[in-house]
């Protein structure tokens, strides 16, 4: 029995090598079965590493139909080690040089019989494949999304690019079209919405007065349970609401006097706050000084959840606020990115990185503060200048066509800033 174990085994090696173009070098079975390739010391490269660029490699050699059956197997962890290992670095190929095994990856999301993670995640790679720019293409700035760092190859999926069938086709641009107005998977339909924009295209048609109340509703309904469809139209209606600003404001203030639910309270103070970093500066106008008093009332008074259940956590989360909302400390990661975005496009001084940090991460220099102070008493509606809107949810704003417009913006109010405090 252990022999024919064995064949069975060596045989079906030896097919798949056949299937994915791989030489058939010779090698020995483990006790486990398991065919084991010796290792090439000469790569420099661990075994593991090895074995890894082997994968990527063979993978990018697939046929199409092969390819998105591997990414497959793979997404539902039924793959070998290294394939459900490599699972990222798979997509991410597939996303960026992968558009022929869009009409495959279009069957899999149109199958009613294929399961649910599968679908979802085809959703996912056909999108983005769509919205994918290549890193010799991208604005000068931007982050890449879509990396395989074993084979140097980067790129980002763009969420300000509408989906439009450009790269991955019309057949498989109508597969998304299709699942978005099939009633079925109703969780599908609203994913399948938001990549086309469509959710955010009906609820920009509402009143304030609807957006809010449809906000507060799926709020309610969701708790504090992160992660299901629910998510999408409350991060769509709160990037709308915010965006209305200064309008919006005086109905989020009275929202958050009246309302009683602690989910729904807790929200309304975080989109202030968003507001305020990413939208203008409250303390600029009088509707905003408004909301900044309805939060603080709002924090004295309690009744929130899930993150500020106790007056401790209350009275924390008021003394980051009050810091944001007069004293110019805006969110660290907010002032991260403008602060590494003059330095990395111009040549600012404006963020410095310490050598012996591993991540490199950018760290704003002690003035930036004073300078936000400065595009605040410039503009208060500086965070959202040429209408591009900084939201971390949404991606990077730098790959936003209008961001080049407003860091340039950014730029002059930084020099102007840097010679008056050095007195030229």
């Amino acid at each position: 029995m252990r022999t024919k174990i064995n064949q069975a085994a060596l045989a079906l090696a030896v097919a798949c090598a056949a299937a994915l173009s791989i030489a058939v070098v010779p090698c020995r079975l483990g006790a486990s079965g398991q065919i084991q390739r010796p290792w090439n010391k000469n790569t420099g490269l661990s075994r593991s590493r090895q074995a890894d660029l082997e994968f990527i490699t063979e993978f990018g050699r697939l046929a199409p139909e092969a390819r998105v059956a591997a990414w497959r197997a793979a997404v539902l962890h039924q793959g070998t080690n290294v394939a459900n290992r490599m699972e990222a670095d798979a997509e991410a190929l597939l996303i960026a040089k992968g558009v022929d095994a869009a009409p495959y990856m279009a069957e899999l999301l149109c199958d009613p019989r294929e399961k649910f993670i599968v679908r979802l995640h085809a959703l996912e790679v056909l999108s983005k494949m769509d919205r994918f720019i290549p890193s010799d293409e991208l604005p000068k700035g931007a982050e890449p999304n879509v990396t395989v760092t074993i084979l140097k190859l980067n790129g980002a999926a763009s969420p300000f690019e509408k989906v439009s069938g450009k790269r991955i086709g019309q057949q498989a641009y109508r597969a998304i079209e299709c699942l978005a107005n099939q009633t079925e998977e109703k969780d599908l339909q609203i994913y399948a919405r938001k990549e086309l924009g469509l959710i955010e295209n009906e609820f920009r048609q509402w009143s304030l007065g609807d957006q809010l109340t449809r906000w507060r509703d799926d709020i309610k309904r969701r708790r504090a349970i992160m992660g299901s469809s629910l998510d999408v139209p409350i991060m769509v209606l709160g990037k709308l609401i915010a965006e209305r600003a200064p309008e919006s404001l005086p109905l989020l203030a009275a929202a958050l006097n009246r309302e009683t639910d602690p989910y729904v309270r807790e929200e309304i103070v975080e989109l202030i706050a968003k507001v305020d970093a990413r939208r203008l500066r409250l303390r600029k106008v009088q509707s905003g000084e408004e909301a900044i008093e309805a939060v603080q009332r709002a924090l004295l008074a309690g009744n929130f959840k899930p993150g500020w259940g106790s007056k401790a956590s209350r009275a924390a989360a008021w003394k980051e606020l009050r810091k944001q909302f007069y004293d110019d400390e805006l969110p660290l990661a907010t002032m991260r990115f403008y602060a590494d975005k003059l330095r990395e496009i111009y040549g600012e001084r404006t963020a410095v990185v310490n050598p012996s940090d591993p991540f490199r991460v950018p760290i704003p220099v002690p003035e930036f503060r004073s300078f936000i102070t400065f595009l605040t008493n410039q503009d208060p509606f500086f965070p959202s200048w040429e209408g591009a809107f900084l939201d971390p949810t949404i991606g990077d704003e730098s790959l936003d066509p209008r961001f080049s417009q407003k860091i340039e913006r950014v730029d002059q109010a930084w020099k102007s800033f840097a010679s008056r405090q050095s007195g030229s």
